[in-house]
């Protein structure tokens, strides 16, 4: 499975770098040294889009209309939400923030289990408590640098490599990667301030497939002036993938800067917009899909 997200990783900075020349799937397979029916395979099994509907969304230039579409969506999550938020989030997500004193602390007194996975978009580091998520981050510097990175975060928590801890939380991420419905709701417990949660909690209720801009993810929070403020909220977000960042963009459409790469927030806007967009399978696409298996 390993070397099969490593090929997949490969094709879609590919299809990436390549986006303005539209590559066919057999050119992308050809410079992988891999059929076409292998590569078609590898995309629906680790991210549940073909590579040409993937490719076709990095083509679309339609940012303005999906900011407006995005904007109205987030503004209506946020307004059904107002009496109760967590009817919106707990459906996915449980988002709480961790206490003042123990981030004060470093950690002091927490046992924080971590592992490393390997997913289509390279290794992901996941550290949690015993409350839930802590730290979802790509990693580009190997799992040896995992543990040094939380220990930063926690100086004062005891680290403990825990696969079989962790091993349920990863299973729940990969599936979430592919597009398939959340299986089971998951814990996040986080540090943050106030107006971080805010924003955090605000971006859970952005749905797959859509995007919005700075300026409008402060509006619906009430603080329309506050779009530099928000914009350091979400790069301070701790949780990736569970925690969208990667769908806001700038207010020009231009997907901008992401924590963990440029290159992987624009892979994901488009796997996000493909599997939005793409039609439901009928019985002779199942008929296919089994056959190129």
């Amino acid at each position: 499975m390993t070397s099969h997200y490593h090929v997949l990783k490969k094709a879609m900075h590919l299809c990436v770098a390549h986006a303005d020349e539209a590559p066919t799937v057999e050119g992308i397979a050809t410079a992988l040294s891999i059929s076409s029916a292998h590569l078609r395979r590898l995309f629906h099994e680790g991210i549940g889009v073909s590579p040409h509907q993937f490719m076709l969304m990095l083509r679309h230039e339609l940012a303005a209309e999906e900011l407006r579409e995005g904007a109205s969506v987030l503004e209506a999550a946020l307004a059904v939400g107002a009496s109760s938020t967590s009817r919106l989030y707990d459906l996915f997500v449980n988002l709480e923030g961790m206490t003042p004193g123990r981030y004060r602390s470093g950690g002091k007194g927490l046992t924080i289990d971590w592992d490393c996975i390997e997913s289509p978009l390279g290794l992901l580091v996941i550290a949690a408590t015993d409350r839930g998520i802590s730290n979802l981050s790509f990693l580009d510097n190997g799992s040896d640098a995992a543990e040094s990175r939380l220990q930063s975060l926690w100086p004062e928590a005891r680290l403990r490599r825990d696969t079989k801890a962790i091993e349920v939380y990863g299973k729940e991420v990969l599936s979430r990667m592919r597009g398939e419905p959340p299986r089971k709701v998951l814990p996040l417990m986080v540090s943050g301030t106030r107006f971080q949660l805010q924003i955090w909690k605000a971006l859970i209720c952005l749905p797959e497939g859509h995007v919005c801009s700075y300026q409008t993810l402060a509006r619906c929070i009430g603080r329309p002036q506050a779009a530099r403020a928000v914009g350091n909220a979400v790069g301070a977000n701790p949780i990736a993938l569970l925690i969208p960042c990667h769908r806001v963009v700038k207010a020009s459409g231009v997907s901008g800067n992401y924590r963990w790469g440029a290159e992987r927030k624009k892979i994901l806007i488009a796997l996000e917009e493909a599997r939005l967009q793409a039609p439901s399978v009928d019985s002779n696409q199942e008929d296919i899909i089994r056959a190129i298996r």
